[in-house]
């Protein structure tokens, strides 16, 4: 399974202006009808969907980011080719460090060697790592285009957002699913993206939590003419 992630585009007009209450409250339910092989073909079998929270109206155009943690890593470099040339709008890569969180995965080599087989595809490398400010200069040199930090790895985000900058990379925040968005708001608008994790950081394939929905509607009114958008 992908890792599964909701985003916050950072100044993508217009703003939403659905509260997260409303949000939460408007839900929608959707039948599937299938019909019967059997001897009864008239027969239809309906089941409804779970109530999902309705995804509220936004400007920004949804994008789909593969996490290469999900892929064979044996064969890593023709798994990123292959999203890539099926549609993905980037790639993702997810760094730990077996400190911040209790796994580890590669970095800055497996990165820069990945570069050299997947040249033209968007990097945004998501850095579950303590310290992040030690790796900006190696994650740049091994071809990362966004340097994704989190929110709780860091005393200086704002300092650490100027150092991605002044790298020539975009920038990413991460916040983890007990972090809330009152803690990044005052960041928002020095920020690319706003990562708002709904699995716990460290593994892949665990269960979707639908009840950080709402964070994603409450970062969407953080910082001038942000929106949300689901990738």
């Amino acid at each position: 399974c992908f890792f599964f992630f909701f985003f916050l585009m950072i100044r993508r007009p217009p703003r939403s202006t659905l509260s997260s209450s409303s949000a939460a409250s408007d839900v929608y339910k959707r039948q599937v009808s299938t019909q019967s092989t059997g001897t009864d073909n008239n027969r239809s079998m309906k089941r409804s969907c779970p109530e999902l929270p309705r995804a509220h109206s936004h400007g920004c155009k949804c994008k789909i980011g593969p996490s290469l943690l999900a892929s064979n890593l044996a064969r890593i470099a023709d798994e990123a080719e292959r999203v890539v040339a099926a549609g993905a709008d980037y790639l993702h890569l997810d760094v730990m460090d077996g400190h911040f969180v209790p796994n580890i995965t590669w970095g800055a080599p497996v990165i820069k060697s990945l570069r050299k087989e997947v040249k033209e595809a968007f990097f945004d490398v998501h850095m579950m790592v303590s310290c992040p400010e030690k790796w900006v200069e190696d994650i740049k040199d091994a071809g990362g285009d966004q340097f994704t930090f989190h929110l709780e790895s860091t005393a200086d985000p704002a300092g650490l957002i100027a150092m991605i900058r002044n790298s020539g990379m975009k920038v990413g925040m991460a916040l983890k699913p007990g972090t809330p968005t009152e803690a990044c708001r005052s960041l928002v608008a020095s920020v690319d993206m706003v990562l708002i994790m709904t699995v716990e950081p460290g593994f892949g394939g665990q269960s979707f939590m639908p009840k950080m929905m709402p964070k994603v509607s409450l970062g969407s009114g953080s910082g001038s003419g942000s929106s949300s958008s689901p990738k």
